[in-house]
């Protein structure tokens, strides 16, 4: 079955924002540590200022029991004048 993903995160600082997105991928592992092709569907999604939760589905098709699996969170805070200092904090990520 799916795996949801919750990343709760959000950017601060001072600046001009442009693009302020979040994304997840996750990679099926092999027993070499190669990895497969993402096993996550659901597009990078607008970040806020305001801590909220950002979810995002692994699809199950092909896991069973003991997978491993690498997941990893990239943020884009574009700032769009000069001398910002925006940042992006994730505060934690639930996977179930």
């Amino acid at each position: 079955s799916n795996i949801n993903v919750n990343v709760h995160a959000k950017y601060a600082g001072a600046g001009t924002v442009g693009t302020a997105t979040i994304a997840a991928a996750a990679y099926l592992l092999a027993s070499t540590g190669a990895e497969g092709s993402t096993l996550i569907a659901t597009a990078a999604q607008t970040i806020g200022t305001t801590a909220a939760d950002y979810a995002f589905v692994i699809t199950g098709t092909g896991l069973v029991p003991g997978n491993r699996i690498l997941l990893s969170v990239t943020a884009v805070i574009q700032e769009t004048a000069t001398g910002g200092a925006l940042v992006t904090t994730v505060g934690s990520i639930r996977i179930g």
